[in-house]
């Protein structure tokens, strides 16, 4: 195994306004941390529940640039980010 890759990586990651009112991602953990200003993005995607256990997979897809990727979200994820995008307390995550 590459010994190099065989590590954890711990990241903290805030998305909010800077002091110029410019949403942003700052990134702090064990790499130099980072700034990084959202850009404007379109994303497509498309997602199927997974059985009764409220997993959900699908594609993600950015046109713009024609790339795409396989995802997957399991119960846990879905609770997170409805707790986020939605203010969901969480408590139903399979909705």
């Amino acid at each position: 195994m590459d010994a190099a890759r065989d590590h954890d990586l711990g990241l903290v990651v805030h998305i909010q306004p800077d002091q110029r009112g410019v949403w942003s991602v700052q990134i702090n953990g064990s790499i130099p941390a980072m700034v990084l200003e959202l850009q404007p993005a379109q994303f497509i995607i498309r997602l199927h529940r997974v059985g009764n256990n409220g997993a959900l997979r699908g594609i993600i897809h950015m046109p713009a640039h024609n790339l795409a990727t396989p995802i997957q979200c399991n119960v846990n994820a879905n609770a997170l980010f409805r707790a986020w995008l939605l203010k969901d307390n969480g408590t139903n995550p399979a909705e």
